[in-house]
């Protein structure tokens, strides 16, 4: 049996290869049992063909992810100074400052 799998994500790739060879196993020992009980259970070989990352390095998964958390730190650190040097609500006002709340009010008093 050949399997092709898609190397990008390793560890699916992995565990899918790993359940189709007990599959595979558990079905030949159905076959072999039906046909000549009692007699030694040997299954068919599984070759994997893999795609986009053959050697199944996972670490290749994470740049990406790590790439993402690495370029919103200065966003998040910029965010934190803006904060503490305008006080506590600096940037709620400055997102919400043309908002009034009487809109609302009057919505619910039917």
């Amino acid at each position: 049996m050949l399997a092709v799998a898609d190397g990008a994500d390793a560890l699916s790739a992995t565990q899918a290869l790993v359940n189709l060879g007990g599959q595979t196993a558990a079905f030949s020992a159905g076959l072999v049992g039906e046909v000549a009980p009692g007699s030694a259970v040997t299954a068919g070989p599984v070759a994997a063909r893999i795609w986009y990352n053959a050697a199944l390095k996972s670490q290749w998964g994470m740049v990406p992810g790590l790439l993402a958390i690495v370029l919103t730190l200065p966003a998040l650190a910029l965010t934190l100074a803006v904060t503490r040097v305008g006080g506590r609500h600096a940037a709620i006002r400055s997102v919400f400052g043309g908002l009034t709340i009487t809109a609302a009010s009057t919505c619910w008093a039917r």
